[in-house]
C-alpha cells in the first residue's frame, strides 16, 4: 500500500475542496425548489447506500469504528443542515467563504487542546481570514468600490442565510478536529459509510419538521442528488477520511479555505454569478495564505 506523504494528503485535500466547490451553485439552485433537509436526507442516504456492499466484502466493524463513525456523523449532520438550509437563502460565493471561517477556528481549538502553533502558521491564518474578510464584507464597502452584486441584490434573505451559514462554520470547526483525533488508524470506508448513514438518518429523522417535509423528488432532482451523493460525497469524504489524518488540523483547515474561491468561480460558470472585486481579492488572499502553510511545513 502506497504511504500518504504530506504533501499527497495535501493535494488529495485540494481535490476534495474544488469537487465541493461545485456544490454550492448547485445546491443554491436545487434548495430554493425542494426542501434542504430533505435534500440531505437523500443525499447522504444515497451516498450510505452505495458505500454498503464495499463495506460488508472488505471490512469488520468494531466498537471504535462504530462510535467514531457514529460521532463523526452526528457532528456532520447539523453542519450540512445548517449549511443547505442557508445556501437556500444566500449566495453560492458568500456560502463558500462563509463556511470557511472555521479555517481560523480549529487552530484556535488546537492550541485550546494542548497541540504547538508556530509564528509562520498563526501568519497564514491571519492572512487567510482577511481574506474572508474581504470576501464578506467587502461588498458592503461601496465608497471603496466594492459595492453589492445584482445576484446578492436579488435575494431578500441574504443576511439571515450568512448566519445560517456562519454557525455551519463552527460545527465544521469541531468535524475537522473530530476526524483528527478518531479518525487515523481506522478503515475508511466502513468509517465514512457509518458517518453518511448517521447524517442520513438524522436528516430523515428532522426532515418532516420542517417546510415542505419529505416530498417524493423530481427527475432533475433525482439526478442532483446522485451527483451530489456519488462524487461530492462518497468519493469526496473517503478521499478526506484517507488524507486529513496525515496532515495537521490547521493545515487541512487552510487548504478547506479555497473551497471559497472554487464556489465563486462556479457559481459564476454555473449561475452566472459574476464575482465582484472582494470576491478576487479575498480569495488571492486564501491562496497566499496556503502557500505560507505549504512553504512552513517544507521549512520544518
Amino acid at each position: 500500500m502506497r504511504t500518504v506523504t504530506a504533501r499527497r494528503a495535501s493535494l488529495t485535500l485540494l481535490a476534495v475542496t474544488m469537487i465541493w466547490g461545485t456544490t454550492f451553485a448547485i445546491v443554491h439552485t436545487e434548495s430554493r425548489s425542494y426542501p434542504p433537509i430533505a435534500l440531505v436526507a437523500l443525499r447522504f442516504g444515497v451516498a450510505a447506500a452505495a458505500m454498503v456492499p464495499f463495506v460488508l466484502r472488505r471490512e469488520v466493524l468494531n466498537a471504535r469504528l462504530v462510535w467514531s463513525g457514529i460521532g463523526l456523523g452526528a457532528l456532520l449532520f447539523p453542519g450540512f443542515a445548517l449549511q443547505t438550509l442557508g445556501l437556500a437563502r444566500t449566495t453560492p460565493a458568500r456560502a463558500g467563504f462563509l463556511t470557511g471561517l472555521y479555517v481560523v477556528l480549529v487552530p484556535i481549538l488546537s492550541r485550546i487542546l494542548g497541540d504547538k502553533i508556530s509564528r509562520k502558521t498563526i501568519a497564514a491564518v491571519v492572512v487567510s481570514v482577511t481574506g474572508m474578510a474581504v470576501l464578506s464584507w467587502g461588498a458592503q464597502m461601496g465608497s471603496a468600490g466594492l459595492s453589492k452584486s445584482a445576484f446578492e441584490a436579488g435575494l431578500p434573505d441574504l443576511e439571515s442565510g450568512d448566519q445560517l451559514i456562519m454557525f455551519c462554520a463552527v460545527v465544521y470547526a469541531f468535524h475537522v478536529m473530530a476526524i483528527a483525533r478518531w479518525a487515523k488508524g481506522l478503515p475508511v470506508l466502513p468509517l465514512n459509510a457509518i458517518q453518511l448513514a448517521v447524517v442520513a438518518v438524522l436528516a430523515a429523522i428532522s426532515a418532516p419538521f420542517f417546510e415542505g417535509g419529505f416530498p417524493v423528488p423530481s427527475l432533475g432532482t433525482s439526478w442532483t442528488v446522485l451527483y451530489l451523493a456519488l462524487l461530492c460525497t462518497v468519493v469526496a469524504f473517503s478521499m478526506m477520511l484517507q488524507a486529513q489524518p496525515h496532515t495537521t488540523p490547521t493545515r487541512a483547515s487552510l487548504i478547506y479555505s479555497l473551497e471559497a474561491l472554487f464556489a465563486a468561480l462556479f457559481s459564476w460558470m454555473w449561475l452566472g454569478e459574476v464575482p465582484s472585486a472582494s470576491v478576487w481579492i479575498g480569495g488571492g488572499l486564501m491562496t497566499l495564505a496556503v502557500v505560507m502553510m505549504e512553504w512552513d511545513n517544507r521549512s520544518s
